[in-house]
């Protein structure tokens, strides 16, 4: 399998040593109006997010996969944990249900190819996170709008359709490990 890198960030725009160099870049839902990341719209935020989902579903069905499996699940485990997020742009244009979205994602549980619009989201606006997972095919989200994925070689109209989508696609660079907090996380 390949690694590929997939994101909204330029690679001309890092340093030496593979950093992004624009600190004005929003990284984050939370950063969505803000003006120090260029006040960017809703609706800006959500047309990259909508590049993110249509990236995975070019490669899924690439590659003939119609599942992914959930693993390492991080979720908040009661409603009421979200509720602080009710005023953010978290929920904009997002309708799910607790009890039947978010409670019952667990490791192991399969996401069809039609579901995935919804868990890519909810992993997008930082209410799960975690990585889908098939024979074929290892997805990780990282901080910052950082995805990466492990497939065999993506033929290059997959390539050219992402990069249509203002993505970019970059081969043999997977998650980096970095250290937040004292413990390693992804990048």
């Amino acid at each position: 399998m390949i690694s590929y890198r997939i994101t909204k960030y330029d690679p001309k725009e890092r340093d030496e040593r593979g950093s992004y160099e624009n600190k004005n870049e929003w990284t984050s839902i939370s950063d969505i109006g803000r003006p120090q990341y260029g006040a960017t719209s809703f609706e800006a935020y959500e047309k990259v997010e909508r590049a993110y989902i249509e990236a995975i579903k070019l490669i899924l069905i690439s590659h003939e996969i119609d599942t992914v499996t959930v693993d390492s699940i991080e979720k908040w485990e009661r409603k009421e944990q979200l509720e602080a997020f009710r005023s953010t742009n978290v929920f904009r244009n997002l309708h799910f249900n607790f009890e039947t979205d978010i409670q019952p994602l667990g490791n192991g549980l399969e996401i069809r190819l039609g579901e995935i619009d919804q868990v890519v989201k909810l992993i997008l606006r930082e209410i799960v996170w975690m990585n889908l997972v098939g024979a074929k095919v290892n997805i990780t989200f990282g901080y910052d709008y950082y995805m990466y994925v492990e497939c065999a070689a993506l033929q290059c109209s997959t390539i050219t359709a992402i990069q249509k989508l203002g993505l970019f696609v970059e081969a043999g660079i997977g998650p980096r490990r970095i250290i937040v907090d004292g413990g390693p996380a992804l990048e």
